[in-house]
């Protein structure tokens, strides 16, 4: 008995054919996942979103040289993308991300941002007018590269969602014993931010802080507050649990743990 023949591939909408057709190869391809966003959205929460992704093998030199012909909202997606600072390859970034004025998603993730770094995202990233959802995971963000970030979020007016996971936002240039909070004060005056992910950064003796900045009506839009994995002392803890605000803020310190109203 033969074995039955493979399923035929899924069609691709038309939008990604025509993605497909207009695209510089060089720079983005569409792969499984971006159909699957499209047919099922979920983060983006826009199924017209187009997908781009940068080869692991290009840097953002050769991205800016080679953009790719696509018009209307997308996600840029450098997440494979190493910046060799060693090279200052992200001086190149204000002019990338000239090329795409209407991103709506911008990730970049896994690469070391110090300050010069920040200045040039900074630049980029206002030239963005049409941002809503900023990823910057585990970049090695510290407090006076957070501080420059902040400043060009302000202008970022359709910010909706920053995800700032696994950095020390609050640390000093020589870690967590050294306090830098200047960066958290400008963030508080976005109120644009509806979600803001700050998981493993290291934010514990920094509770009351914040406390404070949500007591005080800052982050004025904001609705959900991730401080999971920043391993909050109980007085921390119920600090931010007796917040008199609308937003939702996850404190557990592993996942999975259920903390008690009252301790």
């Amino acid at each position: 008995m033969q074995p039955s023949p493979p399923p035929p591939p899924p069609t691709l909408p038309l939008e990604v054919a025509q993605m497909l057709v207009s695209a510089n190869p060089e720079m983005a391809y569409v792969n499984q996942y971006y159909y699957n966003m499209l047919r099922y959205p979920n983060d983006s929460g826009n199924p017209n979103l187009k997908y781009l992704q940068a080869p692991a093998h290009k840097t953002i030199a050769d991205l800016t040289v080679m953009p790719a012909s696509i018009q209307g909202p997308m996600v840029l997606d450098l997440s494979h993308t190493k910046i060799e600072k060693g090279k200052f390859e992200y001086l190149h970034l204000p002019n990338l991300l000239s090329q795409y004025p209407s991103v709506n998603k911008f990730i970049l993730q896994r690469n070391m941002i110090d300050s010069p770094f920040a200045g040039c995202l900074s630049a980029g990233l206002l030239r963005c007018p049409l941002l809503e959802t900023l990823t910057l995971h585990r970049c090695g963000i510290n407090g006076p590269g957070f501080e420059i970030i902040a400043n060009a979020l302000l202008g970022c007016k359709n910010l909706r969602h920053l995800d700032l996971s696994e950095n020390e936002v609050c640390h000093g240039e020589h870690g967590k014993f050294q306090c830098n909070l200047n960066g958290m004060r400008v963030l508080a005056d976005c109120d644009s931010i509806i979600t803001l992910n700050l998981s493993k950064n290291g934010l514990e003796e920094r509770g009351h802080f914040l406390a404070g900045l949500l007591n005080m009506g800052k982050f004025a839009g904001l609705r959900t507050l991730d401080l999971t994995e920043n391993w909050w002392s109980k007085e921390e803890r119920q600090k931010l649990m007796s917040v008199d605000r609308c937003v939702q803020i996850s404190l557990a310190d592993y996942p999975g743990q259920r903390i008690p109203l009252f301790e």
